[in-house]
C-alpha cells in the first residue's frame, strides 16, 4: 500500500468501546470509516448516524465481502475476537483486535498462523505503551541506567461491581470475557514482557473470591520467571473498594 493511499475501515462491534475507534480513524488524515456492523439494528443505525457512516450491515461476514474495506476493526467481546478476526483474515482484510485477542493460547496461535498464511496485518490494542511516563521508564531500562534488572513487583487493585457485570451478558462468562488476567491485566503484563523481555516459567493460582455471579476470577497471584533470569510477581484484583485503581 503506498503511503499517500487512503485506508478504509469497517467496524465490527458497535458498543462501549467503538467510539474510541471510531474517533481514532475519523481523525487520521489518510484513514475513512467506510462501513459499521453490530448484530443490533438499532445500535447499528445510531452509531452509523453519529459518526457519518454510509454503510452498515448486521452480520459481519457480510461486511468482511465489502471490497471497499481494507481493515476491519474488531470491538465485540472478548470470545469473539479471534474467529471474527480468522475471518476477516481469509477475507483478506487486515485487522486491529481489541485486546485480548483470544481467550486462550491455543485460539490465539490459530489466530496468528491465519494472518500469517494470508500475509495480512494482524494488531492488537495495547494504548498502554504509549503512555508519555511508560515510554520513558523503557527508555531508561534499554540505556541501562537502573543497571541489571533482577526482580520486579506489578499489583493492580481495582474494582469491578457486580453491576460492572450486569451491563452485558457476556461479561463474567469463561468462553466470552476472561476474567481479571485478560481483560484487566492484560496491558500491564503486556508491559513486563515490553520492559523486561519474555517470561520463561511462570507458576500462578487464580480464584474467585469477590463475586458469586460470574464465572472467572477476579484475583490473580503469580511467579515469574524470565528469559534473562530476572523474577517478578504480580497481583491483580478486581475486589478493591469502589473507587480504587492502583
Amino acid at each position: 500500500m503506498k503511503k499517500d493511499t487512503q485506508i478504509r475501515f469497517g467496524l465490527i462491534g458497535c458498543g462501549r468501546i467503538a467510539p474510541r475507534h471510531a474517533e481514532s480513524i475519523v481523525n487520521l488524515k489518510r484513514a475513512k470509516l467506510e462501513a459499521v456492523c453490530d448484530i443490533e439494528k438499532k445500535k447499528a443505525l445510531d452509531f452509523a448516524e453519529e459518526w457519518k457512516v454510509q454503510k452498515v450491515y448486521y452480520n459481519y461476514l457480510n461486511l468482511l465481502e465489502d471490497p471497499d474495506i481494507d481493515v476491519v476493526s474488531i470491538c465485540t467481546p472478548n470470545g469473539l475476537h479471534a474467529p471474527m478476526g480468522i475471518d476477516a483474515a481469509k477475507a483478506q482484510k487486515h485487522a486491529l483486535i481489541e485486546k485480548p485477542i483470544a481467550t486462550n493460547s491455543t485460539v490465539a496461535d490459530k489466530l496468528i498462523t491465519a494472518f500469517k498464511k494470508h500475509r495480512k496485518k494482524l494488531f492488537v490494542v495495547k494504548q498502554v505503551r504509549y503512555n508519555p511516563a511508560v515510554v520513558k521508564v523503557r527508555e531508561v531500562i534499554k540505556k541501562g541506567k537502573l543497571g541489571k534488572i533482577i526482580s520486579c513487583a506489578l499489583t493492580m487493585r481495582w474494582t469491578r461491581p457486580d453491576e460492572y457485570f450486569k451491563q452485558s451478558p457476556w461479561r463474567g462468562t469463561k468462553q466470552m470475557d476472561g476474567g481479571a488476567l485478560l481483560t484487566q491485566g492484560i496491558h500491564y503484563l503486556d508491559l513486563l514482557q515490553w520492559f523486561f523481555g519474555p517470561v520463561e516459567k511462570i507458576m500462578a493460582k487464580t480464584d474467585r473470591l469477590g463475586h458469586k455471579n460470574i464465572e472467572i476470577e477476579d484475583v490473580v497471584s503469580a511467579i515469574l520467571k524470565f528469559k534473562s533470569n530476572a523474577l517478578g510477581t504480580i497481583e491483580f484484583t478486581i475486589c478493591t473498594y469502589p473507587h480504587n485503581l492502583e
